[in-house]
């Protein structure tokens, strides 16, 4: 007898998970040789404490019995059953399929489990009669690995021998389990010869690992293959990127404060932008609204900025006081959210100046362009 035995490619391997019943399409090819019977393994999920299949076929055509791992079962011809089982515990069916009568070509095997209309395993069978060729069979060929024999250019394997040349043992299905009653190939691939060939989209030793499963930045997975790569669920970032998506630059450029401190000590750097701690705020944690000293920080940046005067060059001034934005102004208006600042300046002048945070989270400085002289 010749087996083709294949899962249709409509199949969605990776959706065998969320069913009863996995594979739920099987396509075979038996040529009729007496004696000889057909093995199809399927898996099922028990929902109860006791797990019962049917099977419906038309018996004229075929012969069917049926075997199972459950260790407490009850057997007749046309139903397999485990008892005792655990809820969502899955066990593995054999069904043995001889083929009786060849003339009529086509048929069809359901198997299902009562209450889960959903869940079925199609089994499309097609069958031929025996060939004349087949009267002359090479007995242990040499083409069939010595496991099975030749009849008419194709490999009739013995018991426990599976494959084109028989070269595969039937005992090596069992490495193509990550465990012992989990799915073959994880529901995602092929068993062949003891190896997995995985879905597109899997991959590792059992296709356990999803490259499709990662974070997304930017409408790419890991960030797209300029940051990172998915690796088993899971994003490899190139250096230049962290984050669970590869979202988050390495580079510090944007976290260095005036000074030329990382988040002016005050603060971490996370994917180039600084997170400040404790009251610091701004771009690089270098404002305090609330720290004793702001007012005396922006002193000397009012000099320079507004009245063109202190200790700062006019370069150093540029560099040091253009990340506040220093307005002037006519005269000062009090906001709920803001702080009044008064200096004294080298000419015994009163300087006064304030400022808040926008909506942004900005600073916005505002100094009055009037000094406020005391009389000689």
């Amino acid at each position: 007898m010749d087996m083709d035995y294949r899962l249709l490619r409509n199949e969605p391997l990776s959706t065998m998970h969320s069913k009863r019943i996995a594979p739920q399409q099987i396509s075979l090819n038996i040529k009729k040789a007496s004696g000889k019977e057909t093995e199809v393994q399927f898996e099922a999920t028990a929902a109860k404490r006791w797990l019962a299949t049917k099977i419906s076929f038309p018996r004229r055509k075929y012969s069917i019995t049926m075997t199972s791992t459950c260790r407490f079962r009850w057997r007749d011809s046309g139903r397999g059953r485990c008892s005792r089982t655990r809820r969502g515990q899955t066990l593995t069916f054999t069904l043995k399929i001889r083929v009786l009568d060849c003339n009529d070509g086509n048929g069809r095997i359901t198997v299902s489990i009562p209450g889960y209309t959903q869940d079925k395993l199609n089994i499309e069978i097609r069958s031929s009669c025996p060939c004349s060729c087949e009267q002359n069979k090479e007995r242990n060929s040499a083409v069939c690995r010595g496991n099975g024999h030749l009849s008419c250019g194709t490999c009739e394997c013995s018991d426990g021998y599976f494959g084109q040349q028989c070269e595969c043992m039937g005992y090596e299905r069992d490495t193509c389990r990550a465990r012992p009653d989990s799915t073959v190939c994880s529901g995602r691939g092929n068993c062949v010869c003891g190896m997995c060939e995985c879905q597109a989209g899997f991959e590792g030793q059992h296709c356990e690992c999803n490259n499709e499963n990662c974070n997304w930045f930017n409408n790419s997975i890991c960030g797209g293959s300029d940051h990172g790569i998915c690796n088993c669920g899971e994003c490899t970032c190139k250096p230049e990127y962290t984050g669970t998506a590869c979202e988050l630059p390495m580079s510090t450029d944007g976290c260095i404060a005036p000074n030329g401190i990382i988040c002016n000590g005050h603060g971490n750097c996370i994917g180039n932008t600084c997170q400040c701690r404790g009251t610091y705020r701004g771009r690089t944690c270098d404002q305090c609204p609330t720290c004793i000293g702001q007012c005396s920080i922006l002193w000397p940046c009012i000099q320079c900025t507004i009245f063109q005067t202190g200790e700062l060059t006019r370069e150093d001034c540029y560099y040091q006081c253009r990340q506040y934005g220093i307005m002037p102004v006519d005269s000062l208006e009090r906001r709920e959210s803001s702080r009044l600042c008064m200096f004294r300046d080298d000419d015994n002048c009163s300087v006064s100046f304030m400022y808040m945070f926008d909506e942004d989270g900005e600073l916005v400085v505002e100094a009055s362009r009037q000094k406020n002289c005391a009389r000689q």
